[in-house]
C-alpha cells in the first residue's frame, strides 16, 4: 500500500480492501493457541533483525540526523529494541500462562487507601542495566487483592480456544504505535488496523520477508 498526504479513493479502497482481510481473519486469531501466538511472536523478532538497520536510519532521516550521530541511539532505543523488548516480554508471558503463573514472581503491596499495587518494572537484568533507578507499578482497581488477582488478569485467555470471538480495532498513529498495536494483538486478542496502515504494513513486510 502506498501513502500519500491525500486521502484518494484509491487510498481509501485499498484500506478498505486490507480491513476486509483483517476482519475475515479476526476469529481465526482469537481462537489461536498460546503456542503458535510464541510462535509469531518468535517470527516477528526474526524478521526485525532483518528491518531494524533501516528502521532506525530511516527514523534517524526524517529528523535530520547525520549518519554515525550518537542521536541515533535514540532511534533504535525507542524503535527497534522497544519492539524487540515488547516481544520478549510477551513471549515471557504466554510461556508462563498456564494457571497465569507469570504473576507469581511479580512483587505486590498495599496501598494506604487499602488496594494493591503490582510491580511491573524493573522486570529483568535489562530493565536493571537500561533503565536504572526507574520503577513502575500497575495500582488495582478496589476489590481486587493477592487472592483474586488471577481473576482480573489476562481475561482474554480465560474463555476456552473455539470459543472466542474475535474483534477488529481501528486507532491512530502514535510514535509507539507499533508497540501498542502488539500489545492489544495479544493481550486482548483484538485485530488491530492503524488509521494510517503503517503498522498493518510493517508487520505484514516483517512477517512475510524471506530469507
Amino acid at each position: 500500500m502506498n501513502h500519500t498526504a491525500q486521502f484518494t479513493p484509491a487510498l481509501q479502497a485499498a484500506y478498505d480492501a486490507d480491513l476486509k482481510v483483517l476482519d475475515a481473519a479476526k476469529h481465526d486469531w482469537a481462537n489461536t493457541s498460546v503456542g503458535d501466538r510464541i510462535g509469531t511472536l518468535v517470527q516477528v523478532k526474526n524478521n526485525l533483525a532483518k528491518v531494524a538497520e533501516d528502521w532506525a536510519a530511516m527514523a534517524a532521516k526524517a529528523k535530520g540526523i547525520p549518519d554515525g550521530s550518537p542521536l541515533m541511539g535514540e532511534e533504535w532505543f525507542s524503535g527497534p529494541y522497544a519492539l524487540m523488548s515488547t516481544c520478549n516480554g510477551l513471549i515471557t508471558t504466554l510461556s508462563k500462562m498456564a494457571d497465569k503463573a507469570f504473576l507469581d514472581p511479580l512483587p505486590k503491596r498495599e496501598l494506604p487507601n487499602g488496594r494493591m499495587a503490582v510491580r511491573v518494572l524493573p522486570h529483568s537484568i535489562w530493565d536493571h542495566l537500561l533503565l536504572s533507578g526507574i520503577t513502575a507499578e500497575v495500582w488495582m482497581q478496589e476489590g481486587v487483592s493477592a487472592r483474586n488477582l488471577k481473576d482480573h488478569a489476562a481475561s482474554a485467555y480465560d474463555m476456552p480456544e473455539g470459543q472466542r470471538v474475535g474483534k477488529v480495532a481501528l486507532g491512530y498513529r502514535s510514535k509507539d504505535s507499533d508497540l501498542k498495536a502488539t500489545h492489544y494483538i495479544v493481550a486482548t486478542s483484538l485485530a488491530v488496523a492503524h488509521t494510517n496502515g503503517i503498522v498493518i504494513e510493517k508487520f505484514r513486510r516483517m512477517l512475510s520477508e524471506k530469507e
